[in-house]
């Protein structure tokens, strides 16, 4: 079973798993502030250590723009964004959010850039090579995490200083002043429905070039860590022959 994590408030508050199917009722229910940018296959506290590393994750590709500047940080959100529409993505089929602090938030869904949308092992560091290779000042980078995740705030659920994470159009992101976006984050706002589109073939081919350089990268640590058990065997260890019997060492340790 596939699960999200989430925090009622945020803060230190300790991560709590809802399973996937559970999450709409979860979230119209509880209103909790949180919820991880990404479901996970399985219950990770619970997982022993090389199971955490078997873990697969489903969700959309995910961007985040925060910076002191909301003028600069719209700026280089469009920026982004507009090598989003070049490819050939239409920007009614992405989600964007005002995030009611101080920058936005996207989603592109996996229909637009994978031939079997779901849940795929390393698609934090997939994600993260994608943001690298468009990246743009004030992007996070930090968000794509591994393990449980990144909490992800819930749009329409009232934040710490009063205002709300709220949708917007890709009109309304082209045009928008810092005087605007402090309105509109004043309310909550309807969830904007998305149009659907097939597969974009540039996206697609840069999401597989991420896939490619993570499996490539894990694939070499991976042999870089494993020892080779057999040359052991057949080495002479003087060094540690000695540690055994107590030769050479210090008195007292």
């Amino acid at each position: 079973m596939s699960y999200f994590y989430y925090q009622q408030e945020g803060g230190e508050e300790s991560w709590k798993p809802i399973p996937f199917k559970l999450r709409p009722q979860h979230e119209a229910a509880n209103k909790a502030r949180y919820y991880t940018a990404l479901s996970v296959s399985g219950l990770l506290e619970s997982a022993e250590p090389d199971e955490r590393d078997k873990m697969k994750y489903s969700g959309p590709l995910y961007f985040d723009w925060d910076g002191e500047d909301n003028a600069f940080v719209t700026e280089q959100a469009i920026k982004l964004l507009t090598r989003i529409e070049e490819m050939g993505v239409n920007m009614a089929s992405i989600a964007l959010y005002a995030t009611g602090g101080r920058g936005y938030h996207c989603e592109i869904p996996q229909e637009i850039f994978m031939e079997k949308p779901g849940e795929m092992m390393y698609l934090p560091s997939i994600y993260r090579e994608i943001a690298l290779e468009l990246a743009v000042d004030t992007l996070d980078l930090r968000v794509y995490s591994g393990k449980r995740g990144r909490m992800w705030r819930t749009p329409n659920v009232l934040r710490e200083n009063g205002r709300f994470k709220v949708p917007i159009t890709w009109e309304e992101l082209k045009v928008m002043t810092p005087e605007i976006y402090l309105d509109i984050c004043k309310q909550t706002r309807p969830i904007i429905p998305l149009v659907k589109q097939g597969q974009c073939l540039e996206l697609t081919i840069e999401f597989d070039k991420a896939v490619q350089k993570v499996k490539g990268r894990t694939a070499k640590r991976k042999a870089k860590s494993s020892p080779d058990l057999q040359k052991l065997r057949q080495s002479s260890m003087p060094s540690l022959i000695a540690l055994v019997e107590g030769r050479g060492l210090r008195r007292g340790v």
